[in-house]
């Protein structure tokens, strides 16, 4: 087995954790957001369901294309660098955006809110408790947004190495070969 082919296994690993963590600092800014009383404008859902949306992307794509590449068997389109090479890419825009989405949304000055909204006595615990929940939650959103994407970031420039390397090599039909056969 090649150092990439364990780089490819470690970072599949690596991006399935960061997009479960994902996943949970989606569920908890949810959570978060419905404890807001309903006086109070809450407007926390799009960032939570983007989030949402590029974990499930990461853990249904990139395990399929992994455990693809490394079996016995040639594997579909999936497998070719011409795809996965995009694929990756894309998925490191993603990873970006929603860690900018849910860095951005956390940081809004909610507690300079909570405090604001704390000179109700009826707010006081729930301002306190927001603006807790908030600092972790902007934390673990630029922690879940930097791993994957510094991961993309390295798969993506190995691959395109590895591919370059063989077209300058001389073989033929580079962006069309399975990603195994650049090893």
């Amino acid at each position: 087995m090649s150092i990439y082919s364990l780089f490819k296994i470690l970072r599949t690993v690596l991006f399935v954790l960061a997009s479960l963590v994902a996943v949970g600092v989606a569920v908890l800014a949810s959570l978060s957001s419905s404890t807001i009383p309903h006086e109070l404008p809450g407007e926390y859902w799009q960032p939570v369901v983007f989030s949402l949306a590029v974990g499930a992307m990461t853990i249904l794509t990139l395990p399929l294309i992994l455990f693809s590449s490394t079996g016995q068997r040639k594997g579909g389109f999936h497998t070719r660098v011409i795809f996965e090479l995009p694929w990756t890419g894309i998925l490191l825009i993603l990873w970006l955006a929603a860690g900018l989405v849910l860095r951005s949304q956390f940081t809004k000055n909610h507690c300079q809110f909570a405090d604001y909204v704390s000179d109700k006595n009826e707010y006081i615990k729930w301002g306190k408790d927001v603006c807790s929940r908030w600092n972790v939650l902007a934390v673990m959103s630029f922690i879940d947004a930097a791993c994957p994407a510094i991961l993309v970031f390295v798969h993506s420039a190995t691959l395109l190495a590895l591919a370059l390397g063989s077209k300058s090599r001389g073989k033929d039909n580079v962006w069309g070969s399975q990603t195994r056969d650049l090893e």
